[in-house]
Parts: C-alpha cells; structure tokens; sequence
C-alpha cells in the first residue's frame, strides 16, 4: 500500500482536517466530502495492493470508478462497487455459458454464485480488511478502537461491507464516517485495465503522491 497516507493519518486530526478544508474550499464542497473520498481511496489501496497475494481477485466498476478512475463523471461518493472473479471462488462461468443455461439451472447457478460470493465478502476479505485499518492505525498513533469493518444489514444479499473509519471532520447529518464497498460476482469481467486512483486532497498536499496505482477497472464502455 501507498506509505503516503500513512504519513496523513500520523499527521493527526488538526492537519488531516486543515487539508480537507483547503481542499474543499478550492472544490466548492463540504470537508466531510474531500475526507470521504480519501478513505475511498485508502479503501481501494487496501482492496488491490493491501491484500494477501493469491487471494480472490477483484474488479472496480460502477459510478465511483467512472468518477475516480476515468475522470467522467464528477461526483462524491461513499460507494466502491467491486466484482470477485468467479473463477477465484470456486465458480468459474462466462456470461456467456450462464445464459446459455435454462432458467432454473441458470438461478441455481447464480445463487451457489452468490453464496459463494458472500462466504469471501464476510469471511476472509473482511477479516483481512480489519486487520489492515486496526493496523494503519495503530502505525498512525490513532485509536483503532475508532474504526471497524462490519457487514451491511441493509443488503439481503449479504456481499456488502461498511468500513468506519476515525473522522477528523465534525461529525455530519448529510456524510456519515463509512465506506460501503459493494460486491458481487455476477457481472462480466471484461474488458477492464488497470488504472491509477488518487483522492482530490492529493493536489494539496505538494509534498505528498496519494496515488493508488494498479487498480483493477472496468473500461467505461462496459460500466
């Protein structure tokens, strides 16, 4: 993971909170806003160069990443909406074949698709993503007991995570302290391409490069 943003956690709450206002006053926004999106970023960091190698692959898609990823449209966001390679979990399947399926065998293999999918989200993936924020922190100085990576009750489905992270930021009606990463492992998977990722506080911050490189994307055509 990118070190630099453990230099703006150790910086402490005053100086993180003196870079959001400077970066929102230039945007034209709330600071609650310009610290959202750098945990946005932080929580990509995490979720493609923070985790175990070998592990479950992913794929960022959505809004968020036409936003972060391709300039394309602008926009604050507390969504990262990510798929898991099915072959990683033990459900390889074109879109192709899977449509090419009855009706009832094509449901069958979606939900052994979902189960599967929510076994990683709420087992190993959020395990290792608690470990990883409980340890930036602890690195940073900053209390760990602040931050915690819980599953969504809101979602039926069980493949999303909150991640609440220490808000340096007075506390908002309008932008809660939480990253919702939601996932699946139905969508198709290409084409996509790697690309690099930073939060808008980065052009504040001279003497800092907050760019996350490498993450996984879906090409704009197919978002």
């Amino acid at each position: 993971m990118n070190p630099a943003f453990d230099e703006v956690l150790a910086a402490g709450s005053d100086a993180m909170l003196s870079a959001f206002d400077t970066t929102a006053l230039r945007l034209g926004t709330a600071s609650q806003n310009i610290e959202k999106d750098f945990w946005v970023c932080w929580t990509l960091d995490a979720l493609f160069n923070g985790l175990k190698e070998g592990g479950p692959r992913l794929l960022f898609k959505g809004g968020t990443s036409l936003s972060k990823g391709f300039g394309l449209i602008n926009r604050f966001s507390e969504d990262i909406d990510v798929t898991v390679f099915r072959d990683d979990i033990g459900e390889p399947a074109t879109i192709e074949e899977l449509e090419a399926l009855s009706s009832k065998k094509r449901r069958a293999r979606l939900d052994a698709i979902k189960d599967a999918c929510q076994a990683h989200i709420n087992g190993p993936l959020r395990a290792e993503l608690t470990q990883i924020l409980q340890d930036r922190l602890q690195a940073a100085g900053l209390d760990a007991g602040a931050a915690r990576v819980e599953a969504d009750d809101a979602d039926p489905d069980g493949q999303t995570l909150l991640i609440w992270y220490p808000a340096a930021t007075p506390r908002s009606d309008y932008v809660r302290a939480a990253i919702k990463i939601e996932s699946g492992a139905k969508s198709a998977l290409d084409p996509n391409s790697e690309v690099p990722i930073k939060p808008y506080v980065d052009d504040d911050l001279l003497a800092l490069d907050l760019t996350v490189p490498a993450v996984r994307t879906v090409d704009p055509e197919r978002t």
